[in-house]
């Protein structure tokens, strides 16, 4: 009986240890839980240098993600166009 009583204090107490210190706290919000945006792509005039650092606002504005949206294009930005789905545009969405 002794063995039965601290089998089950031992299975409490795990239990127990799976409960935040403070019940009332707010989880840490992961990326799949922040807001996430359509971010649009004219022409897919994109570069590495401008992708990092658009991706770096959004994240210090509190954003999780974003959905990349290729759309037609920007005038003038045509030299800079990638032909969508090609190597150079997974690349770039990469």
């Amino acid at each position: 009986m002794r063995f039965v009583a601290l089998g089950a204090l031992s299975f409490v107490h795990t239990l127990a240890s799976d409960f935040p210190e403070d019940p009332l706290a707010w989880p840490t919000a992961g990326l799949e839980s922040k807001p996430w945006t359509r971010w649009w792509w004219l022409g897919s005039a994109v570069d590495p240098k401008e992708i990092t650092r658009e991706l770096e606002a959004f994240s210090k504005a509190g954003l999780g993600g974003v959905e990349v949206c290729p759309i037609y294009g920007a005038e003038g930005a045509e030299p800079r166009y990638l032909p969508f789905l090609s190597k150079e545009w997974m690349a770039a969405f990469e």
